[in-house]
């Protein structure tokens, strides 16, 4: 695979415009153990960037990206650096949060050329965000007592901003960290292992070091000295007196950053009264944005109400009002007050909405800026652009909340496609279209026509988007619909940033385009983060553990739960809709799953009459041949032995079979195939 990738590099490089995305880098490839083993030996286990400590948790991240290298909203260098992406000098490891906020953001003032080595590249690419693999941070940052980081040049302020390097749960834990340095209580001792590569925040103890350092005496002011020698004669020369820390009490705004969602809490809303969902830190495949989680559930048990509560928690009590929702109509039947609340990945705050029966407007805070577009299960296309109040872009939520709104779709997109002076905008035409076709996959072509009117090629057909089949409308539309909002705050689709609710994302799709949605659409919008609902098992497959979610009702009420199965990528359809995610006992028709109820009641009973296996005899028989019982006397031996255990232990699913009845299963087969070939033998004879 590493081959064949680098083999699709070069000819991109040779053969691509400018403008189109590069191959993607296989993911498996950094899931390799091995791989993270030596990452983590050569980082410490700590996070290349931030400095925390990660372990298992801990990702490859490129450090010079290979799927576009963003300057800035309205400029991506697709091209850059795609010939590094298996480069091991340009493997770092990460946390999640790290990764997520770095995202593909790569600013430079002038890039290197095409090919060029990662020596190369560090020497000319200079104006850039700092590489804690080559620069010396001491010469762009400094830190306070509280564990702010401060810059002293423009690219210590810049690897600030991409890595939000003072966010709260930094701040204390550095602080912590700067303070025992400093305390007159710390033995020398143990300044000295605070330096050492494998601390958490060692790279936040030499700033402080390095501060009070000489630079004469610190020959490894440049590079963090890895010689618990040098080390200790630094901690001998930077507390001779005893150690006191200049501290300048500088303090910064912090900017509303758009965070990823970390879970959702709702309490009496609609049918819910009480369900959380939580979300991975990640995306799970490698992609830049946060995880998505697509939800499971039978008809009626609350998932689209737990998409509008979702959608709701995130708008905040302002957003939510102008958005048209309803206080009464949340709240659940029979209850006084109910509440909604977001929390999110880096920040402590949260977005908290509460309605009550007594009061006609929301209450509640919302200081964390989001996003939000949420699709109904309908999302009709409209024919006239739909009204300015319908079209906030931070609230395009309406079809979620009633199946008569229409989604502006591709009618909003054109506004957006055309330059101050009324000339097509060349950059988002080729922005624009590529993101349809990436999501159209082959299937047809999308262009825009005159007047920026979308045009679907479908089988040789020019169709414009109110002539499509229901399936292609509703995917274009939902497609153009999101890029219409994104482009109100960003230039290009690989920078932009969402959470995005869609309900039933199956409706109206041919099995073999549902298998591949999700993925198209993460694809798609690579920051982006998705909350889904599904009846259909074909657009899991490619889903990783902790992005699918079960909704379910007891005697107690609703549940959310995480199902742990694994391997969906190799299932059959049958497979997936028989284990926990569906929960069906059977794929088979009605009357061939009580034939076989039958067949095995009656292959269950210890002593079986005369008359008894004489009908066991009858059921076998009576089964249809799809029904796999073996096509030879070994082959039905085998199946019998299967039968016989799970006829006695009904109910008992795969994941529950301890390892141990497993392995004296596998010994009873092996019993049974001696005996089979003894008896051949003895026949032969």
């Amino acid at each position: 695979m590493a081959e064949q990738y680098r083999v699709e590099v070069a000819n991109y490089l040779s053969q691509a415009s400018r403008e189109e995305r590069p191959p993607r880098v296989p993911s498996h490839i950094f899931q390799e153990s091995s791989l993270r083993r030596s990452l983590g030996r050569l980082f410490g286990n700590n996070c290349a960037y931030c400095g925390i400590r990660v372990g298992s948790s801990g990702s490859v991240d490129l450090f010079r990206p290979a799927h576009g290298a963003e300057q800035g909203p309205d400029r991506i260098a697709f091209q850059h650096y795609c010939w590094l992406a298996l480069d091991w000098a340009n493997l770092y490891l990460a946390c999640p949060y790290c990764i997520r906020e770095k995202r593909n953001r790569f600013p430079v003032v002038s890039r290197g050329p095409l090919r060029a080595t990662i020596t190369q590249l560090r020497r000319m690419e200079q104006d850039t965000i700092l590489d804690p693999c080559w620069d010396a941070p001491s010469e762009h940052l400094r830190i306070t007592r509280n564990g702010e980081l401060v810059p002293h040049t423009l690219r210590g302020e810049l690897t600030i901003d991409v890595f939000d390097l003072n966010r709260g749960d930094l701040l204390g834990q550095r602080g912590e960290v700067v303070s025992k340095l400093f305390s007159r209580a710390t033995r020398q001792g143990e300044k000295a292992e605070a330096l050492l590569p494998t601390a958490q925040f060692s790279g936040a103890a030499w700033l402080a070091l390095l501060a009070r350092v000489p630079p004469k005496a610190a020959r490894t002011r440049r590079r963090h000295s890895t010689s618990l020698t040098t080390i200790r004669n630094l901690v001998s020369i930077a507390f001779l007196d005893g150690g006191s820390f200049e501290d300048s009490h500088y303090r910064s705004a912090e900017e509303p950053r758009r965070r990823y969602v970390r879970q959702v809490r709702v309490r009496n809303f609609r049918g819910l009264e009480d369900a959380v969902l939580d979300f991975p830190a990640l995306d799970q495949k490698g992609r830049k944005g946060g995880g998505s989680v697509v939800v499971l559930g039978d008809n009626g048990v609350g998932k689209t109400s737990l998409l509008q509560a979702a959608a709701l928690g995130c708008l905040g009590p302002i957003h939510a009002e102008e958005a048209g929702i309803k206080p009464n109509w949340c709240l659940m039947d029979g209850e006084q007050q109910g509440e909604v609340e977001v929390s999110f990945w880096g920040t402590d705050r949260t977005n908290v909405v509460r309605f009550n029966s007594g009061s006609e407007s929301f209450d509640g805070d919302a200081p964390v800026p989001v996003m939000v577009l949420g699709y109904g299960a309908y999302r009709l296309a409209a024919r006239r652009e739909v009204g300015e109040s319908a079209r906030g872009y931070e609230y395009r939520v309406r079809s979620l909340f009633s199946e008569r709104k229409l989604v502006n779709g591709a009618l909003g997109l054109r506004q957006h496609l055309s330059s101050s002076n009324g000339e097509p905008d060349i950059a988002r035409l080729e922005d624009a279209t590529r993101a349809l076709n990436a999501v159209l996959q082959g299937r047809a072509k999308a262009h825009l026509g005159p007047a920026n009117r979308l045009i679907v090629d479908d089988n040789g057909r020019q169709q414009p988007l109110d002539e499509l089949s229901s399936g292609f409308k509703s995917v274009v539309a939902i497609t153009a619909d999101i890029m219409d909002v994104m482009y109100e705050v960003w230039n290009g689709m690989t920078s932009a940033q969402a959470f995005i609710l869609i309900d039933e994302i199956d409706a109206h799709l041919h099995p073999s385009w549902r298998l591949a949605i999700v993925d198209a659409l993460r694809e798609t919008f690579p920051l982006a983060q998705f909350l889904m609902t599904t009846h259909d098992p074909l657009p899991l497959r490619g889903l990783m553990d902790g992005e699918i979610a079960i909704l379910s009702r007891d005697e107690d009420g609703m549940f959310l739960a995480k199902p742990h199965v694994t391997g969906l990528g190799g299932m059959s359809v049958d497979q997936i809709l028989t284990s926990d995610l569906f929960g069906l006992e059977t794929t088979l028709d009605a009357e061939t799953a009580d034939r076989i109820a039958t067949y095995y009641s009656l292959l269950s009973r210890p002593n079986p009459t005369r008359g008894e296996r004489q009908s066991l005899q009858l059921a076998a028989e009576a089964l249809p041949p799809e029904v796999p019982l073996g096509d030879s006397q070994r082959e039905r031996l085998m199946y019998r032995i299967a039968d016989e255990y799970l006829a006695r232990h009904r109910g008992t699913r795969e994941e529950n079979i301890s390892k141990e009845t497993i392995a004296e299963l596998v010994d009873l087969f092996e019993l049974a195939e001696r005996e089979m070939l003894q008896q051949d033998d003895e026949l032969e004879e």
